[in-house]
């Protein structure tokens, strides 16, 4: 998350003010800082504000970016634990599957909660092959789905 122009230009400030060279060439003593040395429209003052909105800037474009990424990850359709996790999850017992050219994936046209009879997924990378093991829930009481294989697989 960005920080603020305020917190930028704070923390650079107070590594500027701390550093000994510096109080001595301006002959600063005791426990001033910035704001009490120096003018808000001093040359300092000025070159801090525009450095820390150029960081401020950097940082928003990173935390977009990071957000796009993140975005493009969770919409890609390779199939991975996740990602057959949250398919049985949204499992619609019933309902046929709609192809959506634009993500290059099939989905339900409607979204019913009602007829997802799959409530927990246990999903296990076999490095050749994946376990998929899914239950339902009843009044509390969990429901097993057996209807696959028997042999491990």
């Amino acid at each position: 998350m960005a920080r603020t122009i305020a917190e930028i230009k704070k923390e650079m400030t107070d590594a500027y003010m701390s550093n000994s060279i510096i109080r001595d060439l301006y002959g600063i003593t005791g426990d001033a800082d910035f704001d009490s040395v120096f003018s808000p429209v001093s040359i300092e003052s000025t070159l801090f504000y525009i450095f820390a909105a150029t960081a401020h800037v950097i940082e928003q474009m990173f935390d977009q970016f990071k957000s796009d990424v993140e975005e493009r990850i969770d919409a890609n359709i390779i199939p991975t634990v996740r990602w057959y996790h949250s398919s049985a999850l949204a499992f619609q017992y019933g309902d046929p599957l709609v192809y959506d050219p634009e993500k290059y994936q099939f989905r339900y046209s409607v979204i019913d909660k009602t007829k997802q009879l799959v409530k927990y997924v246990a999903v296990k990378d076999r490095g050749g092959s994946i376990q998929i093991l899914v239950s339902g829930d009843e009044g509390g009481t969990s429901l097993s789905f057996d209807r696959g294989r028997s042999d491990g697989i």
